[in-house]
């Protein structure tokens, strides 16, 4: 079964943002898991500029394919590179503003009930999966916490024994949301949605060398670079907003030309 509310959630957010068109505020999609920080950011923006922005939440492969499509977006940040490239592939991005803004570690999740103890990633942590005691990661076809996901879970020679027990989701925080609703008893999830809950904890983390880097590339939508636009894409390297993801979990990725903030 795969679970769909990221999808219903961007199309409640997409009519909204279609009736705002007109204000012209900047409309940013973003990968769900970067929801609760970017909240923050664009709040300390907003206050700063007293400008307004738009903000819409999903899975990337469903916001790429939503801007291929013509939606509304002024900026795109995308949870991997393989959506990033698929609209650079159509010739949708300003290219200049290609970049990586952030970076992620992937961690396994349990509901804060359980005894599970934190320790480093083993086969061991998986046992006991079956058709009632699933796994939850994003789907691997499309979402990229699942792709990441079953990276990891091959190097460890553990995805042909585990693939049948998965809960795969539209999204990262569908995922999440398994967890903490105690759907599954263990998840797959983003070290910074991992931290955002107050209803899951962190029982092990994957190495990194286990599965591609996982980077959050950042874009503005072709035709779209104007002054406004351009004032949230260089806000969203500042200082301010860099204090605010790293208070979120997030690494940050120097800018090229830019030095560390």
């Amino acid at each position: 079964m795969i679970f769909r509310p990221a999808v219903k959630m961007l199309g409640i957010s997409l009519i909204f943002i279609s009736t705002q068109l007109c204000a012209g505020e900047p409309v940013i999609f973003a990968a769900s898991s970067v929801h609760k920080a970017m909240q923050e950011v664009l709040k300390e923006y907003q206050q700063q500029t007293q400008t307004q922005v738009i903000s819409a939440y999903a899975s990337s492969s469903s916001l790429a394919r939503q801007i291929s499509q013509g939606a509304p977006a002024d900026l795109y940040i995308s949870a991997n590179l393989k959506w990033m490239n698929y609209l650079k592939e159509r010739d949708l991005l300003e290219e200049s503003t290609h970049q990586p803004l952030l970076s992620n570690q992937l961690v396994l999740i349990s509901h804060r009930s359980t005894d599970q103890k934190t320790s480093v990633f083993s086969a061991n942590k998986l046992k006991g999966l079956s058709k009632s005691q699933r796994l939850a990661i994003g789907n691997p076809n499309h979402v990229p916490l699942g792709h990441y996901a079953k990276e990891a879970l091959q190097h460890y020679n553990l995805w042909a024994q585990v693939k049948s027990f998965l809960a795969p989701t539209h999204s990262a925080r569908s995922a999440l949301s398994l967890v903490e609703k105690q759907e599954v008893p263990l998840g797959i999830s983003y070290l910074t949605d991992a931290k955002s809950s107050s209803h899951v904890k962190v029982i092990s983390t994957f190495p990194a060398e286990s599965h591609s880097p996982i980077l959050y590339p950042i874009a503005i939508v072709k035709n779209r670079k104007t002054e406004n636009n351009m004032a949230l894409y260089n806000f969203l390297f500042s200082q301010t907003a860099a204090d605010i993801f790293r208070k979120n979990g997030f690494t940050l990725v120097v800018r090229s030309g830019q030095s560390d903030p």
